[in-house]
C-alpha cells in the first residue's frame, strides 16, 4: 500500500486542475495500491482532493480535526473525535497524517492566511524523511 498525502489551504481554490492531473498519474501508476490521505477541510484544496480521488476510484482517508466528528472516511479512532473545539486540533491532525504518509504533496498558495502552518508541516515532513512536493 502506497500512502500519498495531499493537503492545502481552505482558501486555495485554483489548484483543481493540478490536483486532477496528479491524481490521474497516481491512478495510472499505482492503481489500487495507492491510498490518498488528506486533512478533510470542507473547502479549498482538500475538498477537491476528496472529490477527485473518489471520482477516480482511489482509496481515500481523511484526518479531519477531532471536533468535526467522525465520518465514513475518517482515518482515526472513534475516541479521537469525541473532543470539543481547540485550535491545536488543526495542526494535530496533520501530525497524525504525517505518521502514515510516505509522500506529501502540498498545494501552495502564496496569499493563504494559513501558509505559515503549511510551511511548518513541510519542514516536519522533510525532517521525518518523507519525500515532499509542492504544486
Amino acid at each position: 500500500m502506497f500512502k500519498i498525502a495531499i493537503i492545502g489551504s481552505k482558501s486555495c481554490v485554483d489548484k483543481t486542475r493540478s490536483i486532477k492531473e496528479f491524481l490521474f498519474k497516481v491512478k495510472s501508476t499505482y492503481g489500487s495500491t495507492a491510498t490518498i490521505l488528506s486533512g478533510g477541510n470542507e473547502s479549498g484544496v482538500e475538498k477537491d482532493v476528496k472529490k477527485i480521488a473518489l471520482e477516480f476510484g482511489l482509496k481515500y482517508e481523511e484526518y479531519n480535526p477531532s471536533f468535526t466528528g467522525r465520518n465514513s472516511y475518517s482515518a482515526l479512532s472513534e475516541d479521537y473525535y469525541k473532543k470539543g473545539f481547540h485550535p491545536t486540533h488543526f495542526q494535530h491532525r496533520y501530525d497524525c497524517l504525517l505518521g502514515q504518509a510516505e509522500r506529501l504533496i502540498i498545494a501552495e498558495c502564496e496569499d493563504a492566511p494559513d501558509k505559515k502552518m503549511y510551511d511548518q508541516i513541510l519542514k516536519k515532513a522533510e525532517k521525518k524523511g518523507i519525500k515532499t512536493l509542492t504544486i
